[in-house]
């Protein structure tokens, strides 16, 4: 019910409110990053794992696979590539270990209240940020307009073509119904797709001979 008024909205909102549906913590927070296991693969792979001591807060073991699965094998790892392609030197001052082992000695209501998250970090720099209007912003490219527009004759080719390299790794029947709902504009699948493509392309430029 929820999806088609929201269709256009951000692929983040329509996670987390089908996320909601997920009863293990564990399972909605892959989902919510974007990990969860897709409907394309005949044979789903495993959930990610939290290999934290179990006897840590749910917000520690989600802490903990961010530091070492979501932060270094994405948000790090993207930054340091779009910046080194645009020329920019980046940092990460958070990251000093100094820093990080003393906010891992913090309790949780230091870290999160209610749903304000980073919340020790918000109160460190109000003086500092007061008056100032933007927010921040993220790296945000408008695939999904791309991929419903210039470059759908692109895609379909790719990945619906006789020439497709990948599309026997899916089950056809859900790729398809992925790619009708995307160009009809009745949901936003610009993340998965545009995964796809990449891994076509690179599949036909280092295929073997």
């Amino acid at each position: 019910m929820l999806a088609a008024p929201l269709a256009g909205q951000r692929p983040q909102l329509l996670r987390a409110i089908s996320s909601l549906r997920t009863g293990d913590w564990r399972e909605r927070y892959v989902r919510w990053v974007g990990l969860e296991r897709n409907d394309l693969l005949p044979k789903a792979a495993p959930a990610v794992q939290f290999e934290s001591d179990p006897r840590l807060s749910s917000l520690r073991r989600a802490l903990y696979f961010d530091q070492t699965s979501w932060l270094p094998d994405n948000v790090l790892e993207r930054t340091d590539r779009m910046t080194m392609a645009a020329s920019l030197e980046a940092r990460a001052p958070y990251l000093d270990h100094r820093l990080a082992e003393f906010v891992s000695t913090l309790p949780d209501e230091q870290r999160v209240r209610g749903l304000a998250g980073k919340w020790i970090l918000r109160e460190a720099a109000r003086p500092l940020l007061e008056g100032l209007v933007p927010r921040k912003a993220g790296f945000r490219i408008p695939v999904g307009a791309w991929l419903r527009g210039e470059l759908s004759d692109f895609l379909l080719e790719h990945l619906r073509g006789a020439d497709s390299l990948t599309r026997s790794y899916y089950d056809t029947a859900v790729l398809d119904r992925t790619l009708n709902e995307h160009l009809a504009g009745r949901r936003n699948h610009e993340e998965i797709l545009w995964t796809l493509l990449n891994l076509e392309i690179w599949q036909r430029a280092f295929r073997p001979a």
